[in-house]
């Protein structure tokens, strides 16, 4: 089963159509319409039952439109994630580890549902726990996530920079390519960061990521908007 969902998960990345830079704007419109497909708390039920008929557009909506909610908190952290840290450095997981894993990974969810890093604990964790379809679950919806995030640019120049609505995802990003964070990281523009990385065979030396919806959630829940 585990198998024929990365199969599905190839053929959607067939699919895949061309980059765009999210609309803001019109996402949030869409998304507080409840006549729309896109309705938040609707399109939200979906993914948190792991709907395999989201589309990428439908995660574009779903991880975007995240930031209209109250519960998005730029820069925020889970204070479950040290819990985590433990794990990363034993040399066998036996099945209470598992358990635990998979206590903090959902209590990390709660707070930030499209954390990367916890979906793919998650599915470790289930899959080796045998509950293989909430294994699949996770690993669908950070492939996803993913898929939703690559559809926004190139991440080759500041123009087309990689659209981020957590600073972790960046990271995220680069180890999902495959490329190594040099500890290089400069403002590229007022919303754009460039990330570098250690040599590669792809002969890309960084990559850039529009953290600009951050910088505008951050201003105006100062402003107290």
């Amino acid at each position: 089963m585990k198998f024929l969902y990365i199969v599905i998960l190839s053929l959607l990345s067939l699919q895949f159509f061309a980059q765009e830079k999210p609309d803001y704007g019109k996402i949030g419109v869409r998304i507080a319409d409840e006549s729309s497909d896109y309705y938040y708390p609707k399109l939200f039920g979906r993914y948190i039952a792991a709907d395999r008929s989201l589309t990428v557009n439908d995660f574009r909506y779903l991880y975007y439109g995240f930031t209209f909610q109250a519960a998005y908190v730029p820069y925020a952290d889970s204070e479950y994630r040290g819990n985590l840290a433990v794990f990363f450095d034993k040399k066998e997981i036996n099945e209470e580890d598992l358990q635990q894993m998979i206590k903090y990974g959902n209590l990390i969810l709660k707070t930030l549902p499209f954390d990367l890093r916890a979906l793919q604990l998650l599915d470790y964790a289930y899959y080796h726990s045998g509950n293989r379809k909430k294994s699949d679950d996770a690993e669908f919806k950070r492939k996803m996530i993913i898929k939703a995030i690559l559809s926004t640019g190139t991440g080759l120049s500041k123009n087309s920079g990689l659209h981020v609505i957590d600073d972790l995802h960046k990271f995220d990003l680069l180890a999902e390519k495959k490329l190594r964070y040099n500890g290089v990281q400069r403002i590229a523009n007022n919303s754009c960061e460039f990330m570098g990385v250690f040599e590669n065979d792809k002969n890309i030396r960084g990559m850039y990521f529009n953290i600009g919806r951050l910088y505008q959630v951050s201003a105006e829940r100062l402003k107290g908007q």
